[in-house]
């Protein structure tokens, strides 16, 4: 793993379905990772942005993404740069 710890999230901020975390994501509770077809329509409504970076090659492609008017704590920023290493190996 990328060795990053951080505060539990309580089981009310983590989510089995995709919408719910990018609805959570806008509404200012974190970041999410998606795929493009569900992340689409709320980049392009300005609710959420991309984080920079090449997009992960796998088998599904998933984007992390977070409310444009919120900056990146520094553990949302770790397991960024972590998700990205991982990503160029």
């Amino acid at each position: 793993g990328a060795n990053v710890q951080g505060p539990r999230l309580d089981e009310r901020f983590t989510f089995s379905d995709t919408t719910d975390a990018m609805n959570a994501a806008a509404c200012g509770l974190g970041v999410a990772l998606a795929r493009s077809h569900i992340a689409t329509p709320y980049l392009e409504r300005g609710q959420l942005v991309r984080l920079p970076g090449p997009a992960l090659t796998a088998r599904w492609s998933y984007y992390v993404v977070y409310p444009a008017h919120r900056r990146l704590k520094p553990a949302a920023r770790a397991f960024v740069d972590w998700l990205l290493e991982v990503a160029r190996a």
